[in-house]
């Protein structure tokens, strides 16, 4: 996580439930400052809350949206991907509301954008959404990210972009997950040059392994 200040509105989370369910988070607000991470704040809070009482994800990013779309102050929303991943399975359930799609790069070399969801969250007070289902399979890698990497321009105004993203990935997947993200914020520093990002830069990788045992 790379705020592009010193308080960013970029977030993700990590929610174990027993040994074999794992969900994560990986959200953008709007803007940046104080503001908006007292919106991550509220929201890590609800969304924790309602994961330990088991409610499904439509419950949680429905009632969320409904909840922000009365609070939220000064036009601010927000993108997220919230997913639910069975460990023993690789079963992956998903809603994507507004955000960049996470890609899934397969072992094979085969990429998967995983787009099914809906609107943003704090927009629109009855909005619908859908959810997503796929599989993640031995060696397979689930990259979540913000806008903040692939609208990231360099001095040329050319876009980092989405297909630069994924073949650095490609490129470094047989590697430790921590190294693939290492290489992208080193290609992307390269790619800057020197300017500032414009935006918060999150990543969050999952990858499923052999089991040890």
């Amino acid at each position: 996580y790379h705020p592009s200040r010193q308080v960013g509105g970029d977030y993700y989370d990590f929610f174990p439930i027993g040994d074999n369910r794992l969900y994560f988070l990986i959200a953008d607000v709007a803007g940046h400052g104080v503001p908006s991470s007292l919106v991550v704040s509220s929201m890590d809070a609800y969304i924790w809350g309602q994961i330990q009482e088991e409610k499904s994800l439509y419950f949680i990013v429905e009632n969320l949206n409904k909840f922000f779309v009365k609070t939220m102050i000064g036009g601010k929303f927000v993108t997220l991907f919230l997913g639910g991943l069975q460990i023993n399975t690789g079963t992956l359930t998903y809603i994507n509301a507004g955000h960049n799609p996470p890609y899934i790069i397969r072992k094979n070399g085969k990429v998967d954008s995983l787009d099914p969801g809906g609107p943003v969250v704090g927009m629109i007070n009855e909005a619908k959404y859908t959810t997503g289902y796929t599989d993640l399979g031995e060696g397979d890698i689930l990259a979540c990210y913000t806008d903040g990497i692939v609208e990231a321009m360099n001095k040329h105004d050319t876009l980092f972009s989405d297909r630069r993203f994924i073949n650095i990935i490609k490129k470094e997947k047989e590697r430790h997950l921590i190294r693939i993200m290492l290489s992208l914020f080193n290609e992307l520093q390269k790619f800057c040059d020197g300017i500032p990002y414009g935006d918060d830069v999150t990543l969050l990788f999952i990858r499923k392994r052999k089991p040890l045992f």
